[in-house]
């Protein structure tokens, strides 16, 4: 539980007010290499420009990697005095997914958004699997840091607890 604890001082407790978005997405980055995953390495890209089509291009917050499997999950940053419940946002997050192939996105401001590819659920677009708030021993927060940790990522256990979430 500490470090889910010491994830909400970062992202939550210890910001000022009117953090830019700028000084959050820093924020993130030292959250998931505090989870185990490395700037330095290129398991976390920052702002990586994707070309689409001649002219067009786009550039994702945060893409999470591995050397064996490639673009892992999606982070799509946003100013934590924001509301995340946007419709924008799940939009821009869910293309974002499909553009890079990736079938998980995690939204994150006033708090934490799991999203998995409708295709699991046999539904069109992305599906809403968790939200989580920046609480203290939170049990979701313990969840994330359990399955968001470099050393035990898996996809699968990923798809498990989205298919418990859907029965609930």
């Amino acid at each position: 539980m500490e470090k889910w604890n010491e994830l909400c001082y970062i992202l939550s407790e210890n910001l000022p007010t009117n953090t830019s978005e700028q000084l959050f997405e820093l924020k993130v980055v030292q959250a998931f290499e505090k989870l185990g995953w490395s700037e330095f390495n290129n398991e976390i890209t920052v702002r990586e420009s994707i070309q689409l089509g001649a002219s067009n291009r786009i550039s994702p917050d945060l893409i999470l990697k591995s050397k064996e499997e490639g673009n892992l999950f999606i982070v799509e940053v946003k100013k934590p005095s924001l509301e995340i419940d946007n419709s924008t946002f799940k939009g821009q997050l869910s293309s974002y997914m499909g553009i890079t192939r990736v079938e998980l996105g995690i939204l994150i401001g006033n708090k934490i958004q799991l999203f998995l590819d409708g295709k699991f659920f046999n539904k069109n677009g992305i599906v809403l699997i968790d939200e989580i708030e920046f609480n203290r021993d939170n049990e979701k927060g313990l969840k994330f840091v359990q399955l968001f940790s470099k050393e035990n990522y898996n996809k699968e256990n990923i798809e498990n607890h989205a298919q418990e979430k859907i029965k609930k």
